[in-house]
């Protein structure tokens, strides 16, 4: 949820609402997104079981989207597959 999310916002005019759900294992206690959205811990997707995940990590994109797979999440988008698409 670091740079990529912030740059995404900034540059990208993602805008954020409740529909949007933001997860990432070390930042969920230290920031917040626009002074609004809490960041969760991985473990929320479990609670709110979305229909599309999209993992905005440059290292560990494969290791996250094995992680959603396996708590059921059937559709994962990774930040490389977008920018393939460019």
């Amino acid at each position: 949820a670091g740079r990529t999310l912030d740059a995404l916002i900034k540059f990208g005019s993602l805008k954020i609402d409740s529909r949007i759900t933001i997860v990432d294992s070390y930042l969920y206690d230290k920031i917040k997104i626009l002074d609004e959205h809490q960041i969760q811990k991985p473990s929320f997707l479990k609670l709110v079981e979305p229909q599309v995940v999209f993992i905005l990590a440059n290292s560990a994109e494969d290791q996250l989207a094995e992680k959603a797979y396996k708590m059921g999440i059937r559709h994962v988008i990774k930040f490389s597959e977008m920018l393939d698409q460019i």
